[in-house]
């Protein structure tokens, strides 16, 4: 384990038990989103005909205008807090 994951992991126990959890379930969230990253780079990089094909496809649907402009309001509406 690196000195500086260790010196936060040590900083953090000083703090109260509530404070610990919601840091290690941050924690945790940064950790498993890093290993889905690597684990789909090396999906990509052992396979570069997946991705190629799929672009090849993105590109086709394209020129045939079978697309549509990406509207951020339709696609990803914000929703009420």
């Amino acid at each position: 384990m690196s000195t500086l994951l260790l010196e936060a992991i040590e900083r953090a126990r000083t703090l109260p038990e509530g404070e610990q959890e919601r840091l290690g379930a941050l924690f945790l969230a940064e950790v498993e989103q890093a290993v889905r990253e690597a684990e789909f780079d090396a999906l990509i990089e052992s396979r570069p005909d997946v991705l190629e094909r799929l672009g090849a496809e993105a590109l086709a649907e394209y020129e045939a205008g079978l697309t549509e402009p990406l509207d951020i309001d339709k696609h990803f509406p914000v929703k009420d807090q």
